[in-house]
């Protein structure tokens, strides 16, 4: 939670489809592409405005979200666009998630752009042109969802459930001849 007497922020998502292309919103406010996001209310966490924005515009859920920069984004409003309140601290979170991504609201489509043709439709393209080919270059970890058989796909035991109380080695407690191995994220 930010205290009320911090600046403002912003929480947006990094979402790649790993061919070169983000996924953006078309932004009323501003007239032109953004990455999914929005200010951190009262109250809330950035995360918990990243994923609550990326669910709002696109209809997505948050499986995993690694935070990539946290700064002042550094965009001056045109003269007499100037808004009160405005952020002047962005949350940059790239995000593995869930789902396919979906028009919400009327009128602000959700595409997948390319990074250059991106940067160059957007009201922050001097942003995201600089932070963006540092942002895709990140490592990502593989995301642990679960618990499976060694002996996959003969033995087809997963355990996607949320705890991970089993311990990496044991038998597979359905065919007792394979053992317990981690399931990653993108697995069947």
């Amino acid at each position: 939670m930010i205290p009320s007497d911090q600046p403002r922020q912003a929480a947006v998502s990094v979402v790649d489809n790993g061919g070169g292309e983000v996924l953006c919103v078309w932004n009323k406010r501003y007239g032109g592409w953004s990455l999914p996001g929005g200010m951190v209310e009262d109250g809330e966490t950035p995360l918990q405005a990243q994923e609550r924005e990326l669910r709002e515009e696109t209809g997505l859920r948050t499986r995993f979200a690694k935070l990539v920069f946290c700064g002042a984004h550094g965009i001056k409003a045109a003269p007499g666009k100037e808004r009160p309140g405005r952020a002047s601290i962005v949350n940059v979170f790239l995000v593995d998630p869930l789902g396919e991504p979906q028009m919400i609201e009327e009128g602000c489509p959700v595409e997948w752009l390319a990074v250059d043709d991106f940067v160059r439709r957007s009201p922050f393209g001097e942003l995201y042109g600089w932070l963006l080919p540092r942002i895709l270059t990140v490592p990502r970890a593989p995301v642990v969802v679960g618990w499976k058989c060694s002996r996959a796909p003969a033995c087809s035991w997963q355990d996607r459930s949320a705890h991970f109380e089993r311990v990496e080695g044991a038998w597979c407690p359905e065919c007792k001849q394979g053992q317990v191995t981690l399931l990653y994220a993108g697995e069947v």
